[in-house]
């Protein structure tokens, strides 16, 4: 077995976790730039460990900047739209879309480099376009009852073309790694990446939340990403319950105690009922505590997924490589189904599958 093989299995099981903690963090409705920049500065110091212990050099600084802010530009935007995504359509949706990032490195080597894509290639393009048109076609038509509460039809348009954004974004990244991965220390070119990473999260937050007053007078979430996340804006900056959460203390209504309503509210103080660290929290310190921990997961996985990322492109062919890897995406929509309860009929099933018979064929 070949060196880089080992590297891109390790890879597939860091992002296959990565993709279901963003899921989760979607579901709590967390701040999509928090979780980033938490996971951003988690790599960050894990980096300069690395850097320290291993005595990497930054002796190709020149390069190193280049491809580093390349990457952190898009992986910082790619990856804010992939949680935004996450709101707003089911992630059986989000992931297959986010993996066509395969089809855009095909045709960015066609044209950059002259490759020629045999017939197998062509079917494979030709099956991740036939799949963006039933995706688009499955956001606009009704879904499962559970579905219709979790992801309201008017705000799924705008999802789907996050996570097409988010593919667009992915696809630059794994270019600006190939290169790097063979012209830079891999551990300092990323501490450097994911130190410019937590600078452009800085940057989009003042960008699009010029004035947290007027959010607020605007009735928006202060907690959230009013532009960017598409939180739900609300009189005054209270949050409103998400439907898993009313379900569950409609459910619980009839045993509280007597003077205590739904929601465990007993003078003045609200004790939410059974709220799951996936489902949105009506307090907003929680839900920035809970996107604080759900970057740090993901910065650690995100750690060692890249770390192989880059092992594997400096020592194989980059299209088989990123093929192999894209297949990590059936990991959270199945542990969606688990444990989150999306539903996943046989037109998501198709969709999946489709997927992933497109993302072998264009290896």
């Amino acid at each position: 077995m070949e060196p880089w093989f080992g590297y891109i299995l390790l890879a597939m099981a860091c992002y296959g976790g990565i993709d279901f903690l963003q899921k989760a963090a979607a579901l709590a409705d967390s701040p999509s730039r928090l979780v980033v920049r938490t996971t951003a500065i988690v790599v960050a110091f894990m980096s300069l460990v690395a850097v320290i212990a291993s005595g990497s050099s930054f002796a190709a600084l020149e390069t190193i900047l280049l491809y580093a802010g390349i990457n952190s530009t898009f992986f910082a935007i790619g990856s804010m739209a992939r949680i935004t995504a996450l709101k707003k359509i089911p992630a059986a949706y989000v992931f297959p879309v986010t993996k066509t990032s395969a089809v855009l490195l095909i045709l960015i080597s066609v044209v950059a480099f002259g490759d020629q894509p045999d017939v197998w290639q062509w079917t494979g393009i030709l099956l991740s376009i036939l799949l963006v048109l039933l995706v688009a076609r499955g956001i606009s038509r009704p879904g499962s009852q559970r579905d219709e509460e979790r992801f309201p039809r008017q705000e799924r348009l705008s999802g789907f073309v996050l996570a097409l954004t988010s593919a667009s974004c992915t696809t630059i990244t794994i270019l600006a790694g190939k290169f790097a991965s063979t012209e830079a220390p891999h551990v300092s070119y990323m501490f450097v990446s994911y130190s410019l990473v937590v600078m452009h999260t800085f940057i989009i937050e003042r960008i699009f939340l010029k004035d947290q007053r007027q959010a607020r007078d605007a009735g928006a979430n202060p907690g959230g990403d009013p532009l960017i996340n598409g939180d739900v804006a609300v009189a005054s900056g209270v949050c409103s319950e998400h439907p898993t959460q009313r379900a569950a203390a409609e459910e619980t209504a009839g045993s509280l105690p007597s003077g205590t309503d739904s929601w465990g509210t007993e003078s003045g103080q609200l004790k939410p009922q059974r709220i799951r660290f996936w489902e949105r929290h009506p307090h907003e310190r929680c839900r920035t505590r809970r996107a604080i921990w759900f970057g740090a997961g993901i910065g650690a996985l995100n750690f060692f997924g890249y770390l192989s990322v880059l092992s594997a492109f400096a020592g194989g062919p980059l299209a088989l490589i990123q093929g192999i890897s894209s297949t990590s995406f059936v990991i959270p929509i199945i542990l969606s189904a688990i444990v989150f309860g999306e539903h996943l009929d046989w037109k998501k099933t198709a969709i999946v599958g489709l997927a992933i018979v497109s993302v072998i064929l264009q290896r």
